[in-house]
């Protein structure tokens, strides 16, 4: 077992999130309740690191900024860490309300940056509630006011730390203000009316009109905050006749509507390229506001001047002046502020009412600072270069190469570093442009940098170069590419040499194995450095031992190695024998051993034609026709090394009629020889006997002693391996043990079986006997009419008639002993009766219609046993009537046995069985049992036996055979018989017969005329299959038919017919590989089966496929190795129920037989419904001249 770990710390992949929301905040100002975050950190491939030290081993800095811009240092306790999910919970406590700025830096100096912003993480702390204490209450009008004009009193909410808000307080305040008169002369009916307007940025403004009167009043203003009284002391504002607008009361104000400073420069936000606004609020001599007429009562004048693009002056929906420019430069600016008290016309004074004094010599000179804008990436700076102080402008692999850059903006100012604004996104990269040479240890890749950043507007991009190559500098700023760095090249060099990271070329896997006898053995020796850079200053030396552990080996060339120009070492030596050599490479700086004792195996050179030569069992001097030979070819190089026995080396062993060696007929087949060195084993078969030359060469050129002369012998002569009757013993199968030629090369004269057989054996096979070859290795030789030979005789061969396939083997003779059946099938024995007689009849005992014997003769023997008597005279009688018809037969006992009415006595009921022996010994009996009645009754048989069976397919004809009684004794009388009989047919068990069974009307009327006959006929599809019908025949004599009658009752059993598949392509087939492969059924079903509703049941097909065995099998063995082709060339029918499959072209494998099969079933299934129908195709390949080859195929149904 073992762990994955997560690698190095990717600070791009690490989230900051809440507690229990995805990102951090927005927090509640408090300085008793915590608040948290989350971080968790990654590696490059996201996988959470869990490393308790990743956040202690950096630094974690917590700044807000307020509304004011000023910054604040946030603490914060220890991080908790959890093991488990990998993520640090930092708490900290904030009194402060504004912008949290989440900022980290590892020990490295990287910055952690919000990858969405390019900025540090960021979080909002809004104030807590509204506290009625801390609400803020400003503005000209808690002083002074003027009557009978709109003074202001500025309210802002604040919560209970002192934060004051910049936006609308929740809960929407209704800020309102009570006004009561303090003591003196004050008007009569006093009453102030007033409105609050929301102006923004969390600032309600309060306008107030106090009644005008003859002298100046004190009213005592009080603010309220949803009718309660936020400071109940209020503030006492004296207010008196409007007076002159005055520069010297005027004032400055922020966003908040609050006075500038006068004594410091004003931090209100500004950033170079965006716009800048003061508000200007004119106020009159006593110091009450009022707006002027038009903008241009004020005018302002900005330095340093070169630093301001546009500025404008707009009078605002308050009756204040907003004076507005664009600064371009960071740094502090004076704008100097005036007012006219008649305007353009008049004398502007400078602004006077944010100084203490209007005599104080700065007064109208307001200062703001304005702080550079972000950084922009054409206009950083390289203050430091990746070369400086590198030897030829050029790093070292492994060794820090590092640029600094430094932040500067759009408008040429250098971006000043505060911890609220934290690092900007700085990224590099040196993207590979070239590799010098070969790194052993890996590719020439991009190499990423690390981001440091210096706390001072500049970043250190830190990269550690492993491989040595020309690479460009490529270094970003929030993605976009910096200028100043494009087109920069690095290029890195090896470090010192490291002698263990020494390499060979080839490596030593190779050159283990690529040492030949007498030719020179030679391997590079690559010096590098630890990190696998080539160290291609040439000024190693290397030393190389060979130890020779042949005992007799010998080297032609001392070992040594040598420099080379592009810096690596050559090594060679010479071996002569082949065999096993030690190598030792040493480096002599270091003096470390870089091979010890490393094993190389040298092989023996090319083959010498001199050197090859042949043994083993001599078949190179020749053998039998047709049959495998082999020898041995031993191959040697010029220095007598055995040579790898591989056959294509340029040996071959062609084989010619002619010893000129002009004719060639075969060539031998070459393997190696296993677990031997230098050694063939040659093989061929040459089918014709005669005088043969194999002209045997290497590389084109006769070997010593060659050509060899061979002498082919005819083969040993096929023998018959079995003969052995068939199972329908209508044959004998003569089994060959080899395929034969059937006897088509013998010169006789003889014809039909007297061609193959001996005379005596064509004797015994019978007159007209027929021998006919099933295949190549068996002859059927079918019985002719009065054929003797059995189980246990001999067959002989004709001499010289037949040979093996090829012709070449001697001819096969002898004689062979007949074997019976393997599985023996019985003759089926049938006894037909009738089951009553008159009492003036005889009896006929038939056994005629019994079946088998292969259609030669069969013994009858009969036995019969009475009731109510002892049976002697019958059984007598039977035999003298058995023997009778034998000696009539001429020994040949008859099937047909008539005993008299005088040896069967009336009332007695006598069962015969009849014992039929075919000429192989098969046995089988039957038995009926007939009664002699002491009434007249008509004599009745079925003349097929009591049991028929059927195919649905086909008609049914049942013969009755069907007498009147002997009148030919006293018992019975003419007129008791008469003169006529009437039959009558009926079902009297299985599945009734309707006229809806039939396949027409017309089959039904044929039917039903023949059921009072005594020939029954059933038209074809008639019947159910798999059905038993029990059909009665009654005769009746038609003078008393209620009386004497006579039934045969026949069980008509029915199966259903097997399906003709009717194969349309051939069932052996050759074909080329490249042209399509069709394969194709056409099956019938005799029956027309059909469903409960008259719809034929639809043929289904299943194909398969099995691989012909390559070798050692006979010609009927199959592999059970699938042949499935490739999906991609299998065709969907084969997969689904076609009758017809078309495999394209290549689909097949060239030299291989495949035998296809498909079943073919249809309902009903049982009773031989399905039937599997093989195809056998053999692929080869379309040679040049084959293109005018038929293509051989053969159709078998």
């Amino acid at each position: 077992d073992f762990a994955v770990v997560a690698g190095e710390l990717d600070l791009s992949k690490t989230s900051v999130n809440g507690v229990l929301t995805p990102y951090p905040g927005p927090y509640t100002a408090s300085s008793t309740e915590q608040s948290n975050f989350s971080l968790t950190f990654y590696d490059s491939a996201g996988n959470k690191r869990r490393v308790s030290t990743d956040l202690t081993d950096g630094t974690l800095k917590l700044v807000l900024t307020d509304g004011y811009n000023a910054e604040h240092a946030v603490p914060h306790d220890t991080p908790d860490f959890d093991d488990k999910t990998g993520a640090f919970t930092v708490n900290f406590t904030c009194s402060k309300a504004g912008r949290l700025a989440i900022t980290f830096v590892t020990s490295r100096g990287e910055p952690l940056l919000n990858a969405d912003t390019g900025s540090p993480w960021e979080a909002i702390v809004n104030p807590g509630l509204p506290a009625l204490s801390e609400t803020l209450v400003y503005g000209a009008g808690v002083e002074v006011a003027a009557w009978s004009q709109p003074n202001i009193v500025n309210v802002r909410a604040a919560d209970a730390e002192g934060n004051p808000y910049a936006t609308t307080p929740p809960g929407d305040v209704k800020y309102a203000c009570v006004f009561t008169t303090l003591g003196g002369s004050v008007p009569s009916n006093f009453a102030v009316t007033h409105k609050t307007v929301y102006v923004g940025d969390g600032v309600h403004t309060v306008y107030y009109t106090p009644p005008q009167h003859t002298q100046p009043y004190y009213v005592k203003v009080v603010v309220t905050a949803d009718g309660v009284q936020v400071d109940p002391a209020g503030k006492v504002v004296l207010v008196s006749e409007k007076a002159t607008l005055s520069a010297f009361t005027s004032v400055a104000l922020n966003r908040y509507l609050e006075p500038l400073s006068s004594d410091v420069a004003n931090e209100l936000g500004f950033r170079a390229g965006e716009t800048a606004r003061l508000l200007l609020e004119a106020r009159d001599e006593n110091g009450a506001p009022r707006a002027p007429l038009t903008a241009d009562y004020f005018r302002a004048s900005v330095f340093p001047s070169a630093g301001v693009t546009t500025s404008s002056m707009t009078l605002t929906a308050q009756g204040r002046v907003a004076f507005e420019f664009v600064p371009t430069f960071a740094g502090e600016y004076s704008v100097l502020v005036e007012y006219s008290p008649t305007g353009t016309g008049g004398t502007y004074s400078r602004l006077g009412g944010n100084w203490p004094s209007v005599g104080d010599v700065d007064a109208g000179y307001v200062r703001v600072l304005v702080r550079s804008a972000s950084a922009n990436a054409s206009n950083v700076m390289v203050t430091k270069s990746i070369h400086e102080g590198s030897k030829e402008g050029s790093a070292a692999a492994g060794t820090d190469a590092t640029v600094r850059l430094a932040s500067v903006d759009t408008y040429g100012n250098r971006v000043t570093y505060t911890d609220a604004i934290g690092a900007e996104a700085y990224a590099g990269r040196l993207r590979p442009v070239s590799s010098d040479a070969d790194n052993v240890n890996s590719v020439i890749r991009e190499v990423a940098g690390a981001t440091v950043d210096n706390e001072d507007g500049t970043y250190d991009l830190n990269f550690v170069p492993t491989v040595a190559g020309t690479y460009e500098l490529v270094a970003t700023l929030g993605g976009v590419e910096i200028a100043a760095t494009s087109g920069a090249v690095v290029k890195v060099r090896h470090a010192e040499v490291f002698a263990l990271a020494t390499t060979f070329n080839p490596t030593l896997d190779v050159c283990k194995y690529m040492g030949v006898g007498g030719e020179i053995f030679e391997f590079i020796v690559e010096a590098r450095d630890a990190f696998g850079n080539l160290h291609d200053d040439g000024d190693e030396r290397f030393t190389l031992n060979v130890t020779n552990e042949p005992d007799d080996a010998v080297t032609i060339k001392s070992p040594a190695v040598v420099a080379n120009p592009n810096g690596t070492y050559t090594a060679t030596f010479t071996p002569y024998t082949s065999g096993d050599y030690s190598l030792k490479v040493t480096h002599e700086g270091s003096g470390l051993t870089l091979l010890n004792d490393f094993k190389i195996t040298v092989a023996s050179g090319k083959a010498d034609k001199d050197r090859v030569t042949l043994g083993g069992a001599g078949g190179f001097h020749g053998g039998k026709a047709g049959v495998a030979q082999s020898f041995t070819v031993y191959v040697r190089d010029t220095y007598d090394n055995p040579v790898a026995s591989n056959p294509a080396d340029g040996i071959a062993m062609p084989i010619y009629s002619d010893e000129s060696l002009a004719t060639k007929i075969t060539e031998c087949v070459l393997t190696e020889t296993p677990g031997e060195v230098g050694q063939l084993t040659a093989t061929y078969a040459i089918t014709d006997t005669g005088t043969y030359w194999m002209g045997a060469t290497l590389r084109g050129a006769l070997i010593a002693a060659a050509p060899f002369k061979l002498e082919i012998a005819p083969a040993e002569a096929p023998e018959v391996t079995s003969a052995t009757v068939s199972s329908s013993l209508m044959r004998i199968d003569a089994a060959f043990d080899v395929a034969t030629d059937r006897g088509a090369g013998a010169n006789v004269v003889n014809v039909g079986c007297a061609r193959y057989l001996a005379a005596d054996t064509v004797s015994d096979v019978g007159s007209g006997a027929k021998c006919v070859w099933a295949d190549a290795k068996t002859l059927s030789i079918y019985f002719g009419a009065d054929a003797t030979i059995r189980p246990g005789d001999s067959i002989s061969l004709s001499q010289d008639v037949i040979k093996n396939a090829d012709g070449n083997s001697h001819a096969a003779s002898g004689s062979y002993v007949v074997r019976a059946p393997a599985v023996l099938t019985p003759p089926e024995a049938r006894l037909s009766v009738p089951d009553r007689v008159g009492p003036c009849d005889g009896v006929v005992l038939d056994a005629s219609q019994s079946r088998g014997g292969g259609g030669r003769p069969m013994e009858f023997s009969y036995a019969v046993v009475a009731t109510a008597t002892d049976g002697s005279a019958v059984a007598d009688a039977l035999g003298a009537a058995v023997s009778a018809a034998k000696a009539a037969r001429g020994g040949v006992t008859n099937p047909v046995i008539s005993l008299e009415s005088a040896h069967l006595e009336p009332g007695v009921s006598y069962t015969f069985t009849v014992k039929v022996t075919d000429f192989t010994g098969g046995v089988s009996t039957a038995s009926a049992t007939v009664t002699k009645s002491v009434y007249p009754m008509p004599i009745s048989m079925i003349s097929s036996g009591r049991t028929y069976t059927a195919t649905r397919s086909h008609a049914v004809t049942i013969e009755g055979d069907v007498q009147l009684p002997s009148v030919a004794c006293n018992a019975t009388t003419p007129t008791e018989v008469g003169d006529g009989i009437d039959y009558r047919w009926s079902i009297v068990e299985g599945p009734i017969l309707v006229k809806e069974n039939f396949q027409s009307a017309h089959h039904f009327d044929v039917h039903a005329r023949t059921l009072t006959t005594r020939s029954l006929y059933i038209p074809p599809r008639t019947l159910e299959p798999d059905a038993v019908y029990k059909w009665r025949l009654r005769s009746s004599l038609r003078v008393n038919p209620r009386a004497f009658f006579s039934d045969q009752i026949v069980a008509v059993r029915v199966s259903s017919s097997p399906i003709v598949p009717n194969l349309l392509t051939g069932d052996h087939r050759t074909v080329f590989a490249d042209a399509p492969l069709a394969l194709e059924v056409a099956p019938e079903d005799p029956d027309d089966a059909r469903d409960t509703r008259g719809v034929a049941f639809p043929f289904t097909y299943v194909w398969s496929c099995k691989l012909l065995a390559s070798s050692g099998a006979g010609s009927d063995q199959i592999d059970s190795e699938s042949c499935d082709p490739p999906p991609d060339k299998t065709p969907g029918s084969y997969h689904l129920s076609e009758p017809r499959v078309v495999f394209p072209p290549g689909a097949l494998t060239p030299g291989r037989t495949y035998e296809f099969s498909v079943r073919v079933a249809r309902e009903p299934a049982a009773g031989g419904r399905n039937v599997d129908v093989p195809m056998r195709v053999t692929v080869v390949e379309r040679t040049k001249n084959s293109s005018n080859v038929p293509v051989v195929e053969r159709t078998k149904n």
